[in-house]
């Protein structure tokens, strides 16, 4: 199910994103922030990750062949409350990024089909070093794809990397231009 972008306004999205990420949106369809938040707060989620990531399964998803991956759906008060009782810092992570659909409308940051929506949902994933990839893959396949966590509603994904990860690791995030 989803909502109106207002419903999920957070005061880090509306000091997080400025006119230069609004300008990159546009013109070419990303914009990286790095250090967009606290490290105490991304340790934190790591732990819970690895926590997790024992009651997750192996997907069979082509796109992240051999990754461990569960939803985490933050759409009511008991599944918040849930959430804030097996992972606090998860849930604070994932109801920042649900602010950024607000601001990025505020900033005309993604023109044209109106005001953006949230799925209060976010996907954690961990992949286990050389065991698992992310294929190069779209995030909507509009509008052959109706599903609403992954198809032809899709306008906007926020991506936050909670490990300690140095150049070398492997793993790199590539953004291809649409074909």
């Amino acid at each position: 199910q989803f909502e109106a972008a207002e419903a999920w306004r957070h005061a880090w999205a509306d000091s997080l994103l400025g006119a230069e990420h609004a300008a990159a949106l546009r013109e070419t369809g990303f914009c990286v922030v790095p250090r967009a938040f606290d490290a105490r707060l991304a340790s934190r989620c790591l732990a819970e990750c690895e926590a997790l990531d024992a009651k997750s399964t192996v997907t069979t998803n082509p796109c992240n062949s051999g990754s461990r991956s569960l939803w985490l759906e933050f759409d009511t008060d008991a599944r918040r409350e849930a959430l804030q009782a097996e992972c606090p810092a998860l849930l604070e992570l994932a109801c920042m990024l649900a602010g950024l659909p607000g601001r990025a409308d505020d900033l005309q940051a993604l023109p044209g089909a109106g005001p953006l929506r949230v799925h209060p949902a976010v996907m954690v994933a961990t992949y286990p070093e050389r065991a698992a990839e992310y294929a190069v893959h779209k995030d909507s396949y509009a509008p052959k794809d109706a599903d609403p966590a992954t198809g032809g509603t899709r306008r906007l994904t926020a991506l936050a990397y909670v490990n300690d990860w140095r150049a070398g690791d492997g793993g790199e995030l590539r953004l291809h231009e649409a074909v």
